[in-house]
């Protein structure tokens, strides 16, 4: 927690003191100030130096999505080399809800897919966008039923869907810093119907003045 809370201070010493950054540091420097027209083609030309490189190319789709650039982000993503579950994480954040759904159960069908409990409730999300209740309860049984809902982040995320703010709340506290980092918690489509409850800003705000 306390190098998250710096990095944009220590990556701004960084490049005071070196004149030639390697691409994805400059990258990284200008996404976290926020200045996306500037970090995008840095990350795009770093990755087309490197496309095998997975960070790169997830740090690339982050600036993204960051950026509110749906179209490019899912055009990117779908042919990118990054995880299934996080091409769909990003199809999530695109607002490309039946496509992630499409991926999602053929990710699930695949045994050899990895982190098949983000996959379950970035599903659930998209059927719960889409109106497609019974759907989405029918994962998140299937989560609980099967043991996949032992991390408190996924707790949070169980119970955020279907409006448990109690077991929700009480589910972030326990992940706070070990599987979630209160920065993030407003990018996860999981929580987005809380993006402007007071007691989910709280945590937010409380979490970073601690740091």
């Amino acid at each position: 927690p306390v190098i998250a809370s710096h990095v944009t201070e220590i990556l701004g010493g960084i490049s005071t003191h070196i004149p030639q950054l390697p691409l994805p540091v400059e990258a990284a420097i200008l996404t976290d100030r926020g200045e996306f027209d500037k970090a995008i083609p840095l990350w795009e030309r770093a990755f087309y130096e490197d496309p095998d490189d997975t960070d790169i190319a997830y740090r690339y789709a982050d600036a993204l999505a960051d950026a509110g650039k749906d179209e490019e982000l899912a055009k990117f993503v779908t042919d990118s080399p990054i995880q299934i579950y996080n091409t769909i994480y990003f199809l999530l954040r695109a607002g490309r809800n039946q496509e992630v759904i499409d991926q999602a159960t053929l990710a699930l069908a695949d045994p050899t897919t990895g982190s098949r409990e983000i996959v379950r409730i970035n599903r659930a999300i998209a059927l719960k966008r889409l109106g497609r209740i019974d759907e989405m309860n029918a994962d998140l049984e299937f989560m609980e039923l099967n043991g996949d809902t032992e991390q408190a982040n996924i707790r949070a995320g169980v119970a955020a869907l279907r409006g448990d703010r109690e077991e929700m709340f009480a589910a972030l506290n326990e992940a706070m810093y070990k599987s979630i980092f209160p920065q993030n918690l407003t990018r996860f489509p999981v929580f987005e119907d809380y993006k402007d409850d007071s007691e989910f800003l709280e945590i937010i705000r409380t979490s970073a003045s601690d740091d």
